[in-house]
């Protein structure tokens, strides 16, 4: 004869945290994912700044950190919109 808990029995506390079985665990993980982000557009009616340029005589060397990738949320992020996972860094001990 098996039986079913309730409800009301199913969640319980241990030394203030709640205890969850391995599927309720997934099942919020899986709600507590950031969905995929997509390149950000923009409404049409905001500020584009298309009148904003270079400024004269400050040479194109000076510009080349805006083609490097930044690192945000354990990856690498181009420009272009490409995102690369960034590299584990060696283990420091190993050597």
């Amino acid at each position: 004869m098996s039986r079913s808990p309730s409800e009301a029995s199913r969640e319980f506390m241990v030394r203030g945290w709640q205890v969850l079985s391995p599927a309720e665990r997934a099942e919020r993980e899986a709600q507590q994912r950031q969905p995929d982000r997509t390149r950000y557009t923009p409404p049409s009616d905001c500020y584009d700044g298309k009148e904003l340029q270079r400024t004269p005589g400050i040479p194109d060397s000076r510009f080349r950190a805006f083609e490097l990738p930044s690192r945000a949320h354990g990856q690498l992020n181009y420009p272009d919109g490409t995102r690369v996972p960034f590299p584990e860094l060696a283990n420091d001990k190993a050597r």
